[in-house]
């Protein structure tokens, strides 16, 4: 339904914030819901694999670096 109501700007504006979320100086807790926020706004749902990968990007660097050395990954976790 929100294919045929919102422009197409609106769903590239959507895919654009999705892809430039950060964690910043808000929580993890904090990042997960703004992603699943996008996500849900978006035309066609993404895959659990894009979503773990956006999701591990956007953590701040001392965060991603201790769950990437723990060995949590997009691909096996």
């Amino acid at each position: 339904m929100q294919r045929h109501f919102l422009h197409s700007l609106t769903h590239r504006y959507t895919s654009t914030r999705y892809e430039s979320v950060r964690q910043g100086t808000g929580t993890v807790q904090e990042l997960l819901n703004k992603l699943n926020k996008l996500t849900a706004r978006m035309v066609q749902k993404l895959d659990n694999y894009t979503q773990r990968k956006q999701f591990l990007a956007a953590l701040c660097d001392p965060l991603h670096r201790e769950v990437l050395t723990r060995g949590h990954t997009a691909e096996f976790s």
